[in-house]
């Protein structure tokens, strides 16, 4: 702490120099203390210009106190004048005849002076022995520097009030001013939390809990390092708490404080973490897309309306925060760069005009490569058509100026904030940058995956056996990601490269790659980067998954029988089908990606991982959520109109499966990463707009059920509380039009068994808010005895099918116990033996 290290002198030279700064400030000082040593049951201090406010200079309550806080109700006062004991008495004798609104009992009464006292334990135990309070406390200067000893982050904000700098260590209040004031519209804490109530929750739960260390996840790190500022800042009971910790050498002192910290390194990566957290600490660390490490919480990039509402709450007007929004397409760096937010640290940097055009364009299409992977380098000699050395060289004096757009981890090269990139260099784009790209891209996406071959339980000692890709994972998703930006962003600047679009360019060069590659091993290959490939270029994905699941060997079949059964098994088809999701989510492809996915249902062998093509159906079409911005009447559309006439059968399956009580949770479905497809839809529908769903899909059903009665009748009663009572009778009628004696035996047999647990359910349990009131549970007794066998045997054998049968008129277990029950239903069973006795006669009974 050598340099900013606070003294009981540094305290009583501050006090008799700035002794209005200290009445006002003594106080908040107190109550940060205290919030870095307990947590309070109630806390009331007022400070600043509330100072002069009358009553109490602070009211507590702890369940435990220690050497400066008395345990249970307390009251405090504060004094910085030089007749230290003089104001103690008169405070003293003041609450002592007028305790208000505390009692003498069961409250300790405190004094607080910022002075050095000398004859304070004299004074504390006069007061003590009038046996007035319950107990009486005086703290001093020096009471003082040992409780800032104990308290770290406070002793450094304290410092800094006082004059005391430290230029790596920071409290909260000190990095929040710095970060937020990048601009001369400051960033506000409404920003960055804005539609982020859930992260933010979560992270004061983690926070709250045992020491360990957290990973907060954005795609920048300004994203996350803002939020982890904003909730601490607006959470009393965590701030005084915090340090911002700037160096190596200052996290190696300050983590060996005592005293639990939430630790925040910021500009490094601290070595120590694990000895920080065996101290008591919580690490909060700030991370982008490219950390690998596990992560606590994730920060989505947020939609166009949501971010658009989020800069509004920086003071600008709807028509100002759009401008903001088409400008920066909602990225923080670009934000605060942008004009309207007018930057004071963060201006527009110089090396877009001071470094070649081929050399930024080639580090942003690549956004990340391993230097010492020698097909890595080809690719970026290519892009950049320099030799490797040379454009390293640039690459390397590129990465120290001020504001540097990449950095070298190891022996990875990374762009640091993508967007900010593109944004900065986009109107630079040209047809050469462009087709160097293109050819990358077809080499790289190309590369097929030797690990394929192996058996799957093998596939995990892949690298092991030299059976791995010729490019680098980073090199291809980074290639994708970067048509991904260029598709959604790059039409706008069709001019520059002779009115050819971006995004039609990009759809033929995929079309003709997977039209060159019509095999499973591709498919194996691509997996992980296949949802950007999806968003990049919809059209020519959709199509190649509709060609790919046909045929007498469709590839996409031997992509699901690649999932192995081990525990160490992947889900090769995981990105085939979020790239159908994500895709999903645009209206104008709705109904050919349902289409494929049904496709997909068809031929899908089934496996150990949840993530199936039907599963994605149900989730897309759910009534109570919405997982697409379709509306409730356009998926009864898509329903009706595409998907029953393609895929009648899965169909069927999936209303089944939509009905109430059927599917009550869903993971949502992937989206898009840059695509404004999703920001339109509420997430949760209006019960009516829900319930008119319902009665839509049920209408459906009963048109449907037509078409195979023997085997769809099961599925209408089994979900007939999904039915209005219109529908109800209407199925009712229906069922007894038919012809009996054309109904097969296993289909009577089936309607039989679930009508006697429809009419055993609710007749038990008449009382239950889900039970069915008696007048329909007759039409469906009518049913049942529509449908019931006229053989007296065939109809009662149900009885001796099962050890506890169903019966339309059932034993209730809320009126006997089990042996009671189990003594009629063998009455039961006895009357009906000897009732077929009667009628038929041993012989024919035993046959």
């Amino acid at each position: 702490m050598s340099g900013w290290y606070v003294t009981a002198n540094d305290i009583k030279v501050w006090t008799a120099s700035n002794k209005r700064r200290a009445e006002e400030k003594l106080p908040l000082l107190v109550k940060k203390l205290i919030l870095a040593s307990c947590a309070p049951k109630k806390i009331d201090f007022p400070s600043g210009d509330s100072i002069a406010i009358g009553g109490w200079d602070g009211i507590l309550e702890v369940d435990e106190g220690d050497d400066f806080i008395p345990s249970g109700t307390s009251g405090w006062e504060f004094g910085t004048n030089e007749d230290v004991k003089g104001k103690a008495d008169d405070d003293y004798s003041k609450r002592s005849t007028n305790p208000s609104p505390l009692d003498f009992e069961s409250s300790s009464f405190v004094f607080v002076t910022s002075r050095l006292w000398t004859k304070r334990d004299n004074w504390v135990r006069s007061k003590q022995n009038d046996n007035k309070w319950k107990d009486v406390k005086a703290l001093n200067a020096e009471s003082l520097q040992e409780w800032l000893e104990q308290c770290p982050a406070v002793h450094r904000w304290f410092s800094e009030l006082i004059g005391k700098r430290c230029i790596d260590l920071w409290d909260i209040e000190q990095g929040w001013n710095v970060f937020s004031n990048f601009t001369s519209v400051p960033l506000n804490t409404e920003f960055f939390l804005h539609n982020r109530e859930e992260e933010a929750k979560e992270l004061k739960r983690l926070l709250h809990g045992d020491p360990s260390i957290y990973r907060i996840k954005s795609r920048s790190i300004n994203e996350a390092y803002g939020f982890i500022l904003s909730v601490i800042k607006e959470a009393s009971g965590l701030s005084p708490r915090c340090l911002i910790v700037k160096t190596q050498s200052a996290w190696d002192m300050i983590a060996n404080s005592d005293q639990n910290l939430i630790l925040v390194p910021q500009g490094f990566q601290p070595i120590g973490l694990g000895a920080a957290v065996n101290k008591g600490h919580t690490v909060l660390i700030a991370v982008d897309e490219k950390n690998t490490e596990n992560f606590s919480i994730n920060l989505t990039h947020q939609s166009r309306l949501i971010r658009q509402a989020a800069i509004e709450k920086l003071g600008f007007s709807e028509t100002e925060s759009s401008v903001i929004w088409n400008d920066t397409k909602g990225y923080i760096e670009p934000i605060i760069r942008h004009p309207l937010i007018k930057p004071n640290d963060k201006l527009k940097p110089l090396w877009p005009q001071n470094y070649p055009n081929n050399v930024l364009f080639s580090i942003f299409f690549a956004t990340e490569w391993v230097e010492d992977d020698s097909k890595d380098k080809e690719i970026m000699e290519l892009l950049s058509g320099l030799p490797y050395e040379e454009f390293e060289k640039i690459v390397i004096e590129l990465s120290n100026v001020e504001d540097p757009p990449i950095r070298k981890i190891g022996a990875v090269w990374q762009v640091i904030s993508k967007m900010d990139l593109w944004l900065l260099i986009a109107p630079k784009i040209a047809r050469p940058y462009l087709d160097s790209f293109s050819e990358s891209l077809e080499k790289v996406l190309s590369d097929l995956d030797p690990s394929y071959e192996l058996p799957p339980e093998e596939r995990i000692m892949a690298s092991v056996k030299g059976l791995t890709p010729q490019y680098s994972q980073k090199l291809k998703h980074g290639l994708s990601d970067s048509m991904a930006i260029l598709s959604a962003y790059g039409d706008e600047y069709s001019d520059q490269i002779g009115g050819d679009k971006p995004s039609e360019i990009l759809n033929y060069l995929v079309k003709q790659l997977f039209e060159k590659n019509q095999n499973t091993k591709f498919w194996y290959s691509i997996n992980n980067i296949i949802p950007l490939i999806a968003e990049s270029t919809p059209d020519a994905f959709l199509d190649a998954v509709e060609s790919a699941s046909y045929g007498e060997k469709p590839p996409l079949l031997g992509l699901f029988q690649t999932e192995n059964d081990s525990i160490f098994g992947n889900c090769n088809h995981s990105g085939l089908l979020w790239g159908i999701e994500l895709i999903s989510w645009n209206k104008k492809y709705m109904a050919k990606a349902s289409l494929c996915l049904a496709r997909l249902s068809e031929i899908d062998p089934g496996g150990k991982w949840s993530n199936r093509p039907f599963n994605s159906l149900i989730d897309m079409y759910l009534g109570w959520i919405n997982n697409t911005s379709a509306t409730h009447d356009e998926r009864i559309m898509v329903l009706e109109s595409v998907l029953i006439p393609n895929h009648s059968k899965i169909t069927w399956q999936l209303i089944t499966k939509l009905l109430p009580g059927n599917t009550g949770t869903t993971s949502g479905i992937c989206k898009p990463r840059y695509r404004e497809w999703s920001s339109s839809s509420d997430i949760r529908p209006p019960q009516k707009l829900y319930s008119g769903y319902i009665k839509a899909l049920v209408n459906i059903m009963l048109k449907e059920m037509e078409c195979n009665f023997a085997e769809r009748i099961p599925d209408v009663l089994e979900n007939f509380d999904s039915c209005t009572a219109e529908q109800q009778d209407s199925t009712i009628e229906q069922l007894l039009s038919i012809n009996i004696s054309e109904v097969n035996m296993d289909v009577r047999e089936n309607i039989l068994n679930e009508l006697r647990e429809i009419l055993a359910n609710h007749r038990e349990f008449p009382d239950a808010k889900w039970s069915w009131p008696e007048s329909l549970l007759g039409k469906l007794e009518k049913v049942y005895n529509y449908y019931n066998h006229n053989d007296h045997i065939k109809s009662n054998v149900y009885l001796f099918n099962d050890y506890w049968p169903r019966m339309i008129e059932p034993i209730k277990r809320k009126e006997m116990d089990y042996k009671e029950r189990g003594k009629l239903l063998l009455q039961k069973r006895v009357s009906t033996l000897d009732s077929l006795y009667v009628k038929h006669g041993i012989e024919e009974f035993l046959s």
